[in-house]
């Protein structure tokens, strides 16, 4: 199989989005910060989808529009994608809690911090966390102005003589002391493991105990799925090779140009900034040939070969997607497999033997390619998107409709497709 134009196209695929990323690395969407006199400042914020919690973000005033970094100091906290982020200076633990970087002895080791804590339960007790430098996970209680590092450290220690990894759960005992308003929650403090559901699950008992509503948690990202019709064009090329057959071997057959319909759904992966999804597609494709072959010359005959090619699929086609917002439009490329599933086909082959001045013979037949019902291949593309409209371009190579082996036949086609996104959520980007 021929991939040298898959490779060509990926290259260059990889070439555009190495340049649009260095262009398009702002992701401002609505936002709010908080000074530190407890006003609410609306505009945009640069929100990367931060795995760990930022130490600054940018802030674009919507009636200046201005741009201005912001760190823990000079703001009281941010809100956006629906999750708020409060200033901090605290501590944080930095012993590793990789299982094989273990240390062996228990003490904490601190370090102090100044970052934006991320709210996951707020009211008249608070409960935050953040993801450190250290890609750790570690919690936070608000106790009046100051936030207070709910300690807990996985070492290697020894009891009676017996080596293996040990905890140190101090965050018990802050937490008892804490809630202390709602004693009947001592037992499952006691049962709480260090982790984000189990402390949701605890604070959130906190407040039905004291008949509260707390500000709520963002919600886990949700897989979205995107609808759209597609209807388009493919320009397809047939090579064959086979040392048996010269009439296939050395016939260039012309493109066949058709038209394609289908749909596609497009699976947004969470927590990608829908950068990232993956496609699947059902689509009807087919393509048709016709050329002639004048055989070499013997004994005063000729001999012309007539071969007439015309087959139909239904493709099921999956894509991995990756987009980059370019304002209020955006830029995809994909790449992926393709499966083609022959609804109807044609094939045949007219002889026609002339010799001398007599009246040519014809005779009709098949070539023997022993069809094959199901071809597979592969595919790459590029595309836009402006609103709901997309329109996007893919090379595809499938391993053709020949299973005989002596008879070798690669199909290479072209894709243009334009489609509509019928339920597409209004982008949050601002700029």
């Amino acid at each position: 199989m021929m991939i040298n134009p898959i490779l060509k196209l990926l290259l260059l695929t990889s070439l555009i989005v190495a340049q649009l990323t260095g262009f398009t690395q702002e992701n401002f969407l609505p936002g709010s910060i908080y000074t530190l006199n407890g006003n609410e400042i609306k505009g945009a914020i640069d929100y990367r989808g931060w795995k760990i919690n930022p130490k600054t973000i940018t802030f674009l005033d919507s009636t200046t529009f201005e741009h201005t970094d912001y760190s823990p100091q000079n703001i009281y906290g941010f809100k956006v994608n629906n999750q708020t982020y409060l200033s901090a200076i605290t501590t944080k633990e930095i012993s590793s809690d990789n299982v094989s970087k273990l240390d062996h002895f228990s003490n904490l080791t601190l370090e102090n911090d100044t970052v934006f804590l991320t709210l996951v339960l707020g009211g008249s007790k608070s409960l935050l966390s953040q993801y450190t430098s250290e890609s750790k996970l570690q919690f936070y209680i608000k106790s009046d102005s100051t936030y207070q590092l709910l300690k807990y450290k996985e070492y290697i220690g020894t009891n009676n003589g017996v080596t293996g990894q040990a905890k140190k759960t101090i965050y018990k005992g802050q937490l008892i002391i804490y809630l202390n308003d709602c004693n009947s929650l001592n037992g499952l403090i006691s049962k709480t493991k260090y982790s984000l559901k189990e402390l949701t699950y605890l604070f959130s008992e906190y407040f039905y105990c004291k008949g509260e509503v707390p500000i709520s948690t963002k919600k886990k990202d949700k897989m979205e799925i995107e609808f759209s019709p597609l209807i388009g064009a493919t320009i397809t090329n047939l090579n064959f090779t086979s040392k048996e057959f010269d009439y296939l071997n050395n016939t260039n057959f012309s493109n066949s140009i058709n038209f394609s319909t289908g749909i596609k759904l497009n699976f947004i992966i969470p927590s990608t900034l829908t950068r990232w999804s993956i496609t699947s597609e059902i689509t009807y494709s087919q393509y048709q040939f016709a050329e002639d072959y004048l055989g070499d010359p013997s004994f005063f005959t000729e001999t012309r070969y007539t071969m007439e090619f015309a087959y139909s699929y239904i493709n099921t086609d999956f894509f991995i997607q990756y987009k980059i917002p370019v304002k209020k439009a955006a830029l995809f490329t994909k790449v992926g497999v393709t499966n083609g599933f022959m609804l109807k086909n044609h094939n045949l082959l007219t002889t026609q033997l002339t010799h001398g001045n007599n009246d040519p013979i014809y005779k009709e037949s098949s070539i023997n390619l022993n069809t094959r019902p199901y071809e597979v291949g592969l595919s790459a593309g590029l595309g836009m998107e402006i609103y709901k409209l997309t329109l996007e371009v893919r090379y595809k190579i499938g391993n053709g409709m020949s299973k005989n082996p002596i008879i070798g036949a690669t199909t290479n086609t072209w894709v243009i497709f334009l489609g509509y996104v019928i339920n597409k959520k209004a982008s949050k980007q601002m700029f």
